[in-house]
């Protein structure tokens, strides 16, 4: 578990510059096919505990072309197995770096107020409480209590009604992320000197660099970054445009 925890935390690094959701829910809600249905990715759905233990990334392109990375995380059960708890835990470090949680919901489940619950404590014990929370019920097309919906739209928000398996309002979760994604992110323009070309390529490295134009006697250089990077960019960026 310590080496696969630093072989995340390198991956991690490694995609700082990009918006990360992570989809964190009970067991068997639909995490996994939410996924699929978005990224037309390939993974594991399977009606039982811990079918996906270990977190898998996926990019999502919005309709403004952007991308984010969408995490798929273990699905959480009330009374966690003791000896499993170092597993689970391990498999949420990804959702520690996201810039937004999908909290899944199945609705037509009898205890999902419970599970809500469950999710909202495991989340608070490890710190993950102050990340913003979109709260996405699925299997809307299975529900059979006309007038949930719209009680759940006046009680839960922010939140999304959806079907993953049927595709159901998809496109109005990935206009929400899509929103959420531009507030989290800071636009800026630097000006170097010409004579401080060679610093360009060492931008990309510490965030996304949009564009850049050569005028006489300086470099416009408009670069973007995530909100929640502000701190570690701001360092760096000192750093490089200080050094002789």
């Amino acid at each position: 578990l310590e080496k696969i925890s630093s072989q995340r935390e390198i991956r991690r690094k490694n995609r700082r510059t990009l918006f990360k959701v992570a989809l964190i829910g009970y067991t068997n809600v639909g995490k996994s096919t939410l996924m699929n249905a978005l990224t037309n990715a390939e993974v594991l759905v399977e009606d039982r505990l811990f079918a996906t233990l270990d977190a898998t990334v996926r990019s999502l392109e919005l309709p403004d072309r952007s991308q984010v990375l969408l995490i798929d995380t273990v699905g959480f059960i009330r009374k966690l197995p003791h000896h499993l708890v170092a597993s689970f835990k391990s498999t949420l470090e990804e959702a520690g770096d996201a810039d937004l949680i999908l909290h899944v919901i199945d609705v037509t489940h009898p205890a999902y107020v419970e599970q809500i619950t469950i999710v909202e404590s495991v989340l608070k014990e490890l710190h993950l409480d102050d990340r913003p929370v979109l709260k996405v019920f699925n299997k809307i097309d299975l529900l059979e209590q006309p007038g949930l919906l719209a009680r759940l739209k006046e009680t839960e928000q922010p939140c999304v009604m959806v079907s993953a398996q049927r595709g159901i309002q998809l496109s109005q979760l990935v206009s929400r992320i899509q929103d959420y994604a531009q507030e989290a992110l800071r636009f800026e323009c630097l000006e170097l000197p010409l004579e401080k070309a060679g610093l360009v390529g060492k931008l990309y490295e510490i965030v996304e660099v949009i564009q850049t134009n050569y005028e006489d006697s300086r470099i416009l250089v408009d670069i973007k970054y995530a909100a929640t990077q502000e701190k570690r960019v701001r360092a760096q960026l000192d750093k490089l445009l200080t050094t002789d």
